[in-house]
């Protein structure tokens, strides 16, 4: 049976518009386009975006030789952080302007030849199930018409046990649609998402959410932060969604009602397989 189409192609026509790319090739000044951590205030903006990077990975945990895929790679900047762990990092975007960035900017660290990158579309990842340590998507599910399909993806290309990094420009609980319409418009966004919606399409997927943290480093300067998550595929679990979600410890602080605000922090634990699951 076909699977339904997607929104793909609108959102590699925003990536690949010339004012786009102009816009993120100028503004942000480097090859992390996306919201940034800033600690002292002083900071640029490229320096913030590659601040956040690295703070994403941190919470991810990836190791040196971590088999990672960034699946919408942007400029790259992620990709070269990655093999600066010492991972053996692939990349993918829709869009074929930000690929040509990317291997730019990976050709001009040295890394060109180390570190594949393609255009792919995160609906449908191009790998054999069960072969990545690690996935990487900053910014980018809010993109998607069929977010749950991406989560789906991301659990049946990971390993048992491997980490799915994400971030994303999310709306608070009982926000207000006229407050956030003109931030989603210029991102060709008309569908909204909460932390919450996150929360359980990774649970459906496969996922126990092990991670997100509150930051109010993140973006303070340009735009209101949002949250940072690390979803983890429970070791032992089946490739192919469960029927059911696994059970999940989650704490935390209720946002507070408005547009986009930082969200709470919080850890969903999956419970370890039993000797039959093995």
């Amino acid at each position: 049976m076909p699977r339904a189409s997607t929104n793909a192609s609108t959102a590699a026509d925003y990536y690949d518009s010339t004012d786009t790319e102009a816009f993120y090739r100028l503004c942000w000044g480097g090859s992390d386009i996306h919201i940034g951590r800033y600690d002292t205030g002083r900071e640029s903006v490229a320096e913030g975006s590659a601040a956040m990077t690295r703070h994403l990975l941190g919470l991810a945990g990836f190791r040196e030789g971590d088999r990672v895929l960034d699946i919408a790679c942007g400029f790259g900047g992620t990709l070269a952080q990655l093999a600066g762990i010492g991972c053996r990092a692939a990349g993918m975007d829709i869009s074929q302007v930000c690929v040509a960035q990317a291997r730019r900017a990976l050709a001009a660290a040295g890394l060109a030849e180390d570190i594949p990158v393609s255009r792919g579309d995160f609906h449908d990842i191009e790998s054999a199930p069960g072969v990545w340590d690690g996935l990487v998507c900053q910014e980018s599910i809010i993109h998607s018409s069929d977010r749950s399909r991406v989560f789906d993806e991301a659990h049946r290309v990971l390993r048992p046990g491997g980490i799915f990094a994400v971030s994303d420009i999310l709306a608070t609980d009982g926000a207000d649609p006229e407050l956030i319409a003109a931030a989603f418009d210029r991102l060709g966004v008309h569908e909204f998402a909460t932390r919450g919606d996150y929360e359980a399409m990774a649970r459906k997927a496969g996922f126990a959410s092990i991670t997100q943290r509150n930051d109010a480093r993140i973006s303070r300067r340009i735009t209101p932060s949002w949250p940072t998550r690390c979803h983890r595929r429970p070791r032992g679990s089946p490739r192919t969604p469960p029927k059911e979600s696994p059970p999940a410890l989650a704490t935390g602080v209720r946002p507070s009602r408005g547009d986009m605000s930082p969200g709470p922090a919080w850890c969903f634990a999956s419970p370890e397989p039993t000797k039959t699951d093995m």
